[in-house]
């Protein structure tokens, strides 16, 4: 997906969309100096660089941290509670949004 993060692929937007349809939401995602739009509104999932004018939530973070909650490695009131996380306005749209990605786990590399 150009313009997005690149942990993202066209299969997760599949299904993200495929749950998101009685879901709409705008979220800031915030990483580091990167910043993302995520949009969910009919079924569908937009990403895009840059921030939204009005978002229903702020999320602030890293990649990795992003990456462990869409794997559910880690559990996003835990994140927050540690700091790992920051969240601004709602954060049951941050929790749905979270729980619309079924991400394989990363490949592990050869050491």
């Amino acid at each position: 997906m150009k313009g997005g993060p690149p942990e993202i692929g066209s299969s997760a937007r599949k299904e993200a969309a495929r749950l998101a349809e009685d879901f709409a939401a705008t979220l800031d995602l915030r990483l580091g100096d990167e910043r993302f739009r995520a949009e969910v509104a009919d079924g569908r999932l937009a990403v895009v660089r840059g921030d939204a004018p009005a978002p229903d939530a702020i999320v602030e973070t890293d990649h990795g941290t992003l990456l462990a909650l869409a794997h559910r490695r880690i559990d996003l009131a835990d994140a927050v509670r540690s700091g790992e996380v920051a969240i601004v306005g709602d954060a049951k749209a941050v929790e749905h949004f979270l729980g619309l990605f079924t991400l394989p786990e990363p490949f592990a590399s050869a050491a």
